[in-house]
């Protein structure tokens, strides 16, 4: 919202990158646990600290969900970040975030058998089917 209202100070192009930035790490933060809980809560915004919002919003969404959250987050991230070289390869990059992609692309074909609703999870452990 802040970047919309222009509101940020800074180059346009710096703040994407950085913007991006946190999509990518909002993205790796939901593969870990999606790959240690399964089913987990999607937050999208900042919460207030009032117990009956939280507790609300602590719901944890399907599996498919998430990884469909995950991706989602990953293409916004590949479609901000600069190539490689960027700040010197002191910054997260465009290559970085495609690996994750990559790596979060293997969760498809479960997204399949999960709609179904085929608990694939319980038969294959997700860290085999990533590695």
């Amino acid at each position: 919202p802040k970047e919309e209202a222009g509101t940020i100070q800074g180059s346009a192009e710096e703040l994407s990158h950085y913007i991006g930035e946190a999509y990518f790490f909002r993205a790796l933060a939901y593969y870990n646990a999606l790959v240690k809980f399964g089913d987990y809560p999607i937050i999208e915004k900042v919460l207030p600290d009032q117990n009956e919002v939280l507790i609300e919003n602590s719901k944890r969404a399907p599996r498919n969900e998430v990884a469909r959250f995950i991706l989602k987050d990953l293409d916004t991230a590949i479609s901000r970040l600069k190539d490689q070289g960027f700040k010197d390869n002191q910054r997260i990059n465009k290559q970085v975030a495609q690996l994750l992609n990559r790596e979060s692309l293997c969760l498809k074909p479960l997204l399949k058998n999960i709609t179904k609703g085929q608990d694939a999870y319980r038969e294959i452990r997700i860290g085999q089917v990533l590695r």
